[in-house]
């Protein structure tokens, strides 16, 4: 039969240590699963990681600065996402960092916490800004000679708003709806998918739909929009001005480097996601500490791909 031990009054499963309970008083320490010998590849992989991530993202965000022709809506954009990118890159890989250095999680239950809320806030706040990425490159190709483009102002208040929305979902597991704890790879802290409240699944079931499959759908649909108006402009552009094929060639250059910076991000955070959602689901027992780190890394690279394809890709960019 399952044994359990009182920790601090709570009964903690000894046998199934897939995601650990920060508890509320005492450390939140862990000796991890690895090898010292796999522990310093996992620190050389995280490390360069979080270099790479606060390269690339700080370029971008200091090209946007300088450059006035870079400070376009869907720059401000893409120059949110790098934001947040740079602000994980920092916090996030710096913690896991540490615990790859000190073969375990030694930081305590606040730094687990604040761990969970910064990958959860982040991360969100680059789904979002891919989102409405894809709205307004949706509304700039298909928009007509009397529609109402999307300016700076409304990237403005766009890129805004993806920060109050991820911080609406990301703070209830602060205040007691759900909670961050201890992965089982015990190199970070994420949502505990693992718990089986009823209140905690009702979060974790809403942060996958309104987080995650609302944010795809969208994107597939502006980007599905995109694709059929493609279409529609080859067989009409013997018909139009040189200035207005130019000016149409250019947005659908940049909606392609939008859309695969979108897929990048989805291959980036699938098998998170996926791996996620069997933990939900109860099947933890499949993922092993070595393979659950896998996905967590890949969600971490994120960080560097994205702001390193639009610096290779985007013609502005290049330019400057």
């Amino acid at each position: 039969m399952p044994s359990a031990v009182a920790l601090r009054g709570e009964l903690v499963n000894v046998t199934a240590p897939v995601l650990l309970r920060v508890p509320s008083e005492g450390p939140a320490d862990r000796t991890g699963p690895f090898s010292p010998g796999t522990y310093t590849a996992l620190a050389l992989l995280v490390g360069t990681i979080a270099v790479l991530g606060v390269c690339c993202n700080a370029l971008l965000l200091a090209l946007f600065v300088k450059f006035k022709r870079l400070q376009t809506p869907s720059n401000l954009l893409v120059a949110n996402m790098s934001l947040s990118d740079l602000l994980g890159s920092l916090s996030g890989s710096g913690l896991t960092l540490g615990a790859c250095m000190g073969h375990g999680w030694h930081w305590g239950p606040l730094a687990c916490m604040w761990d969970g809320f910064a990958n959860t806030l982040f991360g969100l706040v680059s789904i979002g800004s891919l989102s409405v990425l894809a709205w307004e490159r949706c509304a700039r190709v298909l928009a007509t000679s009397d529609s109402r483009p999307c300016d700076l102002a409304w990237s403005l208040r766009a890129a805004l708003a993806t920060w109050m929305y991820a911080l609406a979902w990301a703070s209830p597991p602060v205040v007691g709806w759900n909670h961050y704890s201890l992965e089982a790879h015990g190199l970070g802290c994420s949502v505990d998918w693992r718990s089986r409240a009823r209140v905690d699944c009702i979060y974790t079931g809403f942060l996958f739909l309104f987080c995650l499959t609302g944010p795809v759908m969208l994107m597939t649909y502006c980007y599905g929009s995109i694709l059929l108006a493609v279409h529609r402009f080859r067989k009409l552009e013997a018909l139009q001005a040189p200035q207005v094929v130019k000016a149409r060639r250019f947005e659908l250059q940049l909606s392609a480097v939008c859309l695969l910076m979108m897929l990048l991000f989805l291959l980036c955070w699938a098998p998170y996601a996926v791996a996620s959602l069997l933990v939900a689901s109860g099947l933890e027992n499949v993922l092993s500490p070595p393979v659950s780190v896998v996905p967590a890394l890949l969600a971490k690279s994120n960080a560097v791909c994205n702001p390193l394809l639009f610096l290779l890709m985007s013609g502005n960019v290049r330019a400057c």
